[in-house]
């Protein structure tokens, strides 16, 4: 994992901070709008948080687990897959947050512009 940070540190717009149990990458998209990755030393999970003027407008995780016997080796090589593309995906995009006239789970939507198109920020790529 200390090989894909130090990869992702050379990322535009990124800051990398290592913590006593963790990683943080906080990554600027404007001026009132960051996005924090932290990803644990020891677990197989890593978490994502969007903030926009100070506010939480979006979070969500990610685990990994052996399903059909993969080893940890591979589960770590498909989390750190995952990391590097969402984190390559962000710096690379447009990111609009919009607050829900009508909220129902969420208050608000917050999406990434890919080939010329809107979509859900999203921390898996398939």
């Amino acid at each position: 994992m200390r090989d894909l940070i130090a990869r992702l540190g050379a990322t535009p717009n990124l800051i990398v901070y290592e913590r006593a149990a963790s990683w943080e990458l906080h990554l600027s998209k404007t001026e009132h709008l960051t996005i924090v990755v932290t990803i644990p030393h020891d677990t197989l999970e890593w978490f994502a948080i969007a903030r926009a003027s100070g506010r939480e407008v979006w979070t969500d995780w990610a685990d990994y687990y052996a399903t059909n016997g993969e080893t940890t080796e591979s589960l770590r090589a498909y989390m750190a897959s995952d990391i590097e593309h969402f984190v390559h995906t962000l710096s690379r995009s447009e990111v609009r947050v919009t607050a829900l006239s009508k909220p129902r789970k969420h208050k608000y939507l917050v999406e990434w512009k890919q080939h010329d198109a809107w979509r859900l920020i999203c921390m898996s790529p398939a």
